[in-house]
């Protein structure tokens, strides 16, 4: 495949630029980590975390609203109309919700000794009006199959940002600060962008009837989508209260090196999301559906395995000594992003049959599953309890929704396979972490020697089997 091919493919750049910001914080992590200290680290995570579950509150899931409706509507204007109307809807709401929480959750959730996480929590929400213009961007840049913009648009925002929460740390030694201080100038500047973007996809007028559709559909999807990033950042919430801040930063420094294979299944999905919303009538949706999980499965597999069995030489070499415990919780995060990028394809079916009532119980069921396990586990192995309840969670999503995506379209089972591999990056992971050989010259080589062989693994399968990779 040619260079201009591969440009030109969008599942592929859709796929690389979701996980391209990842993989630049991955890569910014070691810096910070030597600027800021464990606890600061945990700090900034746990403040974060109540991030994660508001962007969903105060988009009300509008912008799934946006993307689904646009394969519906033939009519230029009746697409910017809603574009529109949602924009002026959400800007009030936003504007609206933010003052209110900015008055009155710090109050609720810290006390007078929390006065630091008080502080970093109205930063946060400063922070996050001014993000959540992104949305429309990101619809935009999807459905007229912008991908390059996409790529360029979000890579160019990480490392602005880098750049400023470096300066204000290091040279300003503004600490901790500095990262929201800066996650606040670069959504601002990147906002006014976004409203420039919007404007030349949207006609500024507000249709109640587009709003009503939007609110019917987007309705049963919320509670799942809040209960899903709630299930997402809960384990940093509650985890808190069991163990110590700079125990939870090496936790979380954990959290990010596995995620960036969990982007690497985001931006794949956000790819081929339009392309099952196209195909949902036809007799293709089987073989997209297919397609998808076997490709996403090679991918996420080969990269989940590298950054399991590397993670001791990744912290050793680059990151701040106080952190290599780290190198223990990574293949827990793997595992558990594998499962989740697996069910991103399926309920994407479900989504394109319009199906949305199910997204609430599906999610429940993980959550449900998770804390049970969660406060069973968490005070008989600590941290480890944690881990294993992610990935009891993550099963538990994946099978459920995997059952009932049955019900629509007969997928093949693949959970054989899927298991395999997970297993297999477990089970070798936790044999280096051991150490159980001496040389680490021969561990190195061995890790090596195991990359390549599934590294070539990879390559000849899709070699022989060209039609899963997506076009």
């Amino acid at each position: 495949m040619s260079l201009r091919n591969i440009l030109n493919n969008q599942s592929l750049v859709f796929t690389v630029g979701g996980s391209l910001p990842t993989i630049l914080n991955l890569i910014f992590l070691p810096v910070y980590s030597n600027f800021l200290s464990p606890e600061e680290f945990g700090s900034f995570s746990y403040i974060m975390s109540f991030q994660t579950i508001l962007i969903v509150v105060l988009s009300l899931c509008l912008n799934n609203f946006l993307l689904r409706n646009f394969f519906d509507t033939d009519s230029e204007r009746e697409i910017k109309i809603n574009f529109g109307t949602i924009f002026i809807f959400l800007t009030i709401f936003n504007a609206v919700t933010v003052s209110l929480l900015f008055q009155i959750m710090p109050n609720v959730l810290f006390d007078e000794k929390s006065q630091d996480l008080s502080m970093y929590f109205r930063l946060m929400l400063t922070g996050l009006f001014f993000e959540y213009f992104f949305l429309f961007p990101q619809i935009i840049f999807r459905v007229y199959r912008q991908a390059k913009f996409y790529v360029l648009f979000n890579i160019t925002r990480q490392i602005l940002t880098f750049i400023i929460s470096i300066y204000l740390i290091g040279t300003l030694d503004y600490g901790i600060e500095g990262r929201f201080i800066s996650i606040i100038l670069i959504n601002i500047i990147f906002a006014i962008v976004s409203l420039y973007l919007v404007n030349s996809k949207s006609i500024f007028r507000f249709d109640s009837s587009v709003l009503k559709k939007g609110i019917v559909y987007s309705l049963p999807i919320l509670p799942a989508s809040i209960i899903g990033s709630v299930y997402v950042s809960l384990d940093k919430i509650i985890l808190l209260e069991y163990i110590s801040l700079e125990m939870l930063g090496i936790y979380t420094l954990a959290a990010s090196i596995g995620s960036a294979i969990n982007f690497i299944s985001l931006g794949f999905y956000r790819a081929v999301e339009p392309n099952i919303f196209e195909d949902y009538a036809s007799e293709k949706l089987l073989q997209t559906i297919e397609n998808s999980y076997l490709f996403l499965l090679a991918i996420m597999s080969l990269f989940g395995l590298m950054i399991s069995l590397f993670a001791k030489e990744l912290l050793e070499i680059f990151f701040h000594p106080d952190f290599i415990e780290s190198r223990n919780y990574v293949c827990f995060f793997v595992v558990a992003y594998i499962f989740n990028g697996q069910r991103r394809i399926f309920n994407t079916v479900l989504h394109a049959f319009k199906v949305t009532k199910y997204d609430l119980p599906l999610t429940v069921i993980g959550l449900i599953m998770f804390l049970f396990s969660f406060f069973i586990l968490v005070p008989m192995i600590g941290v480890y309890g944690a881990l294993v309840s992610i990935i009891i969670g993550s099963i538990s999503s994946f099978i459920c929704t995997n059952l009932l995506v049955s019900r629509f379209i007969k997928v093949k089972a693949y959970s054989i396979t899927l298991v395999f591999f997970c297993s297999l990056i477990f089970g070798l992971s936790i044999f280096f972490n051991l150490d159980i050989l001496q040389s680490q010259f021969a561990i190195f080589t061995l890790k090596m020697l195991i990359s390549l062989v599934c590294l070539s693994i990879l390559i000849i399968y899709l070699r022989r089997n060209p039609e899963i990779i997506p076009k």
